[in-house]
């Protein structure tokens, strides 16, 4: 599974350690898809600013 979520990571265009991050927060969801890795993505994004 991990590498399943860390491949979705890389799909949704996380880098470096946001790769970690998203990986981390995706197991925590209930529905691990793109469209919900993407949004994540965003927060961490916006979150880093």
């Amino acid at each position: 599974m991990s590498l399943q979520v860390r491949a979705l990571a890389m799909t949704v265009g996380a880098k470096d350690e946001e790769i970690t991050i998203l990986s981390e927060k995706l197991r925590q969801e209930k529905v691990m898809n793109q469209e919900r890795a993407e949004k994540l993505l965003r927060e961490i994004r916006q979150n880093n600013k």
